[in-house]
């Protein structure tokens, strides 16, 4: 129990009211006593209270960067995107436990609504409902799905570009994994080679860095040599970036299955960030019931890439 939450129920001085909530009402019964509890809530408010809240509350601000900046980088990402990726425009909400289910992250990481869905925290998790879905629908058919989507996420963090709402660009392939690794070797060159043509191609939008690394971290001890193979085809095809095996990452390890990737850049200033991070995940293959799914996920960090990294940027 946190302490906010202690803070409530001593106020209530007993916890049976919300055991009686979490408990014995249903979703649709839980939902409308919600719903009367906002409209009540709202009714007392004033047009000073709404423009307070606006100007102060970091989930209502507009974005950092503007929509020009945004949709122009979008357009590129689109442009460079492979054809065998359906670009879709996801609802802003999703399932509830759409992350934390799936994920097995807290679900305090998510918004959550009195409608019973959440605000999207993450696309990826979304792609992976949308390529289940697919991969049902055809079993003998990989899926390739890609999205720009703005997220809300409520924690907060102390790092430039640590943002309540932000906007990510996001890939997902899902397919039959093989004996042979065929599927987690060609998807993972596919998502790390459009990102590299992606930060390659926003040059000509006035983006500027430079030391481009790419790491790729085996999360199990069977998955060392594969990851050794994957790191020298991209330095093959990729003579000016630095690939290498990272065996030190500790972020991710409880999130991602087999591999995780991220890539790197330097700006100008010598800062150091990373603007894309992914992996494979075994979210498809608990939808599904099925050990055999595969599923790389990966997303690039859109926002922060358009406010750090653009010429007069820092």
């Amino acid at each position: 129990m946190n302490a906010h939450l202690a803070r409530v129920l001593r106020r209530l001085e007993s916890v049976a009211p919300l055991v009686g909530l979490a408990e014995t009402l249903s979703g649709p019964d839980l939902q409308t006593l919600l719903l009367e509890v906002y409209r009540r809530r709202a009714l007392r408010r004033e047009p000073r209270d709404v423009a307070a809240q606006y100007a102060e509350h970091r989930f209502v601000r507009p974005a950092a960067v503007g929509a020009r900046e945004l949709h122009a980088f979008d357009g590129l990402a689109l442009q460079v995107l492979p054809p065998e990726f359906d670009a879709i425009e996801l609802a802003p909400t999703s399932p509830l436990g759409a992350c934390s289910v799936l994920a097995d992250v807290n679900q305090d990481l998510a918004v959550s609504t009195i409608r019973g869905v959440e605000v999207n925290s993450d696309p990826t998790n979304v792609l992976a409902l949308e390529a289940a879905q697919r991969r049902r629908a055809d079993p003998g058919a990989p899926v390739h799905l890609a999205v720009s989507h703005r997220v809300l996420r409520p924690q907060q963090f102390d790092f430039p570009g640590a943002w309540a709402h932000f906007r990510l660009f996001a890939i997902a392939s899902a397919g039959r994994g093989a004996a042979d690794h065929a599927f987690e070797v060609a998807t993972m060159l596919q998502h790390v080679t459009y990102w590299l043509a992606l930060l390659e191609a926003s040059r000509a939008l006035g983006y500027d860095f430079r030391d481009v690394r790419v790491m790729i971290t085996p999360l199990a001890k069977s998955a060392e040599v594969l990851a050794e193979q994957l790191a020298v085809t991209v330095r093959e095809r990729h003579a000016s970036v630095d690939c290498r095996v990272d065996v030190e990452r500790t972020a991710g390890r409880a999130y991602y299955r087999t591999l995780c990737l991220q890539v790197r850049v330097r700006g100008r200033d010598d800062s150091d960030w990373f603007v894309a991070d992914g992996g494979f995940a075994d979210w498809t293959a608990k939808l599904l019931g099925d050990r055999k799914e595969r599923l790389l996920v990966s997303a690039f960090g859109t926002e922060r890439y358009c406010a750090h990294l653009r010429r007069g940027g820092s």
